[in-house]
């Protein structure tokens, strides 16, 4: 199996919002991807890569098979762009010239709502998998984990500047 069975490339740059000739298929197609989806896959369960693989090539899935796959789909698109954040402003310039003659790059960050978004979906569908996989595997329905903050932030009863 490879990248390209769990997604497509055309859906990886289109949640990052990126055109074809900023992020070619040569790059989505490095085994880099592959392998960290793999562990990602992984990291919800160990059994869940070939459990996957046995519902995709059922003929005719039930519905626990199909919310299972689709939400696998989701969260594969979602992990490989969730792995490309840091790089996007690289290979999202602001401008092309000539080729690549002149490139010219933002100087702030206009991905960070893209960054966050992609953030945000990744968590959710990471989520979503580890349930419907839940529920495919003949277990219970995932409960919603509740992280609880271990340090937060809290004002000073004084001034720190006057002391008073």
């Amino acid at each position: 199996m490879a990248l390209i069975d769990y997604t497509s490339y055309a859906e990886i740059r289109g949640v990052l919002g990126v055109a074809l000739l900023e992020l070619p298929d040569t790059v989505l197609s490095a085994t880099t991807f592959w392998y960290a989806l793999k562990q990602e896959f992984s990291a919800v369960n160990k059994n869940l890569l070939s459990d996957l693989d046995v519902a995709i090539a059922n003929p005719t899935p039930t519905v626990e098979e199909t919310d299972f796959i689709e939400a696998a789909m989701l969260f594969s698109t979602f992990a490989v762009s969730n792995q490309l954040l840091d790089s996007l402003p690289m290979f999202a310039p602001k401008s092309i010239v000539e080729g690549k003659s002149d490139v010219t790059r933002f100087s702030s960050s206009p991905y960070a709502q893209t960054i966050e978004s992609v953030a945000k979906s990744y968590l959710r569908f990471k989520k979503t998998l580890a349930g419907a996989y839940s529920i495919y595997s003949g277990g219970a329905a995932a409960s919603a984990v509740i992280a609880v903050p271990l340090i937060g932030s809290v004002s000073p009863t004084y001034d720190p500047v006057t002391g008073a």
